[in-house]
């Protein structure tokens, strides 16, 4: 029997504001041969999670709840200038294997909106400043992507951000009514048998043996 190793797991999205994401998880397994000494490959598993919200009792501001959810969250009626929480969570399942964890961010407004690119940048640009201000995060800016700076076991969690400001003076007037999402991707890499790239000694990317970017491939479970 052929064996299929997948090195690789997890894609996951979150969308913010008015539209709702889909999470998926995805894995790597290998196949095994029918004869006695069978070694089965361990997997590496993760989710893409946050809490949910509501308003108070204001009627104005969101609170986080308890509840966790995979399918994003939906803000209606923010203010410019308003603070909403939201807490990408990136957790190794239970019977994962350790594993490094990466994630990426896109922020996009629906076709014909008056929400421009120049707009999407200062948004983009204050959830980076965020994320680079944790240490427990390096940012890529070749690739894109945030790099956790140490290996997560089973269970273990990595908190991307924890809110999103709604930009002020910095969007136009016209921006009133408009929409925008703000898409999270999250990755696992084993972390067995695998060293990550670095740069001044922070973890910042995932190469091959031949040095080229690992292109992440899931295997669905």
């Amino acid at each position: 029997m052929k064996n299929k190793k997948k090195l690789f797991a997890v894609l996951a999205a979150v969308l913010l504001i008015a539209i709702v994401g889909v999470g998926s998880t995805i894995a790597y397994l290998t196949d095994k041969e029918e004869i006695p000494n069978t070694l089965t490959v361990g997997h590496v598993d993760i989710t893409l999670t946050e809490n949910q919200v509501e308003k108070d009792s204001t009627g104005k501001e969101y609170i986080q709840t308890t509840e966790i959810t995979d399918k994003g969250l939906t803000f209606g009626e923010v203010l410019p200038g308003q603070t909403v929480p939201k807490n990408p969570t990136i957790t190794v399942t239970e019977d994962s294997a350790d594993a490094y964890v990466r994630a990426k961010l896109e922020v996009t407004a629906p076709d014909g909106s008056k929400i421009t690119e120049a707009d999407l940048k200062v948004l983009e640009d204050a959830l980076i400043a965020q994320i680079k201000a944790d240490d427990d995060w390096y940012y890529n800016e070749t690739d894109g992507y945030f790099y956790y700076q140490s290996v997560r076991k089973a269970t273990e969690t990595a908190v991307l951000f924890k809110t999103v400001t709604i930009p002020g003076e910095e969007w136009a007037a016209n921006t009133a009514g408009q929409t925008f999402n703000i898409k999270v991707y999250a990755e696992a890499i084993q972390a067995d048998y695998f060293t990550p790239a670095t740069t001044e000694g922070k973890i910042s990317g995932w190469l091959g043996s031949t040095g080229e970017p690992i292109d992440v491939m899931g295997y669905n479970k």
